[in-house]
């Protein structure tokens, strides 16, 4: 009985433990039947599906060309030089990208939309020419000059 107890426990602690354990103050035979116990207990881990390593690179279309963008260089500064190309990110590959990056993406996104809007208004008319300023009158004249006196 205390034999078992033994193995029950050290099964509890691990198949390694398992063995030290049932080799103190026990018999041979119950050796055995620990030993056997600790073997024929199935492995309950799961490995998960190793999932596929994170890209270091991102392709975009822009004005019809492809672009790859290392997503190391992707960032505020990168988007401001280059808004067009961080604004021709697919949603599709934001979840490739770290929060910041993102936020970086949106703004471009926006900066280029309100430049395609501002490209897209009419020119204002222009402002009309100015009208000649009209000559002065001559002062009235009195018939002859002026008398003193």
């Amino acid at each position: 009985m205390r034999a078992e107890l033994m193995a029950v426990a050290a099964l509890a602690g691990g198949g390694a433990a398992a063995l030290g354990v049932s080799a103190c103050g026990s018999s041979s035979s119950s050796n055995k039947s620990a030993s056997s116990a600790v073997v024929s207990t199935p492995t309950t881990t799961t490995t998960a599906p190793a999932a596929p390593p994170k890209p270091t690179t991102i392709k975009v279309t822009v004005s019809g060309a492809t672009v790859t963008i290392r997503l190391a260089t992707l960032g505020f500064n990168y988007c401001r030089a280059n808004p067009r190309t961080c604004a021709a990110v697919k949603s599709s590959q934001l979840n490739l990208l770290t929060k910041n990056q993102r936020n970086a993406v949106k703004a471009a996104q926006k900066k280029v939309k309100a430049d395609e809007a501002a490209a897209n208004q009419p020119a204002p008319a222009p402002a009309p020419a100015p009208q000649p300023a009209p000559a002065p009158a001559p002062p009235p004249s009195s018939g002859g000059g002026t008398t003193t006196g």
